[in-house]
């Protein structure tokens, strides 16, 4: 199998994995990580691209510190609101208005 399908093929498989522990969790840190491995897919996917063309290694750059910065933003809400309700898991935190 050449190199270029099977990196494909785990990107993708890596993109379903994320999508599906995004969509089966209820814990906010675990779908947050479940983000940063789609975001991860979709960079090993930017890597391949980037290979024929030299200005695409700063689109990925760009994209990891992308993914650098959610993953601070994100993990400093889930902290505000369970320092605001004492739980993370998203089925108790349901009335979040008001």
């Amino acid at each position: 199998m050449p190199i270029d399908v099977f990196l494909q093929m785990f990107s993708f498989i890596l993109f379903v994995v994320g999508v599906y522990g995004f969509l089966s969790r209820r814990n906010m840190i675990r779908m947050l990580i479940s983000i940063e491995i789609m975001i991860n897919a979709a960079n090993l996917n930017l890597v391949f691209f980037a290979i024929s063309n030299p200005y695409s290694h700063f689109i990925v750059l760009i994209a990891i510190s992308l993914a650098a910065v959610e993953a601070a933003i994100g993990l400093s809400i889930i902290m505000l609101v369970y320092l605001k309700r004492t739980t993370i898991e998203t089925d108790e935190l349901k009335s979040l208005a008001g």
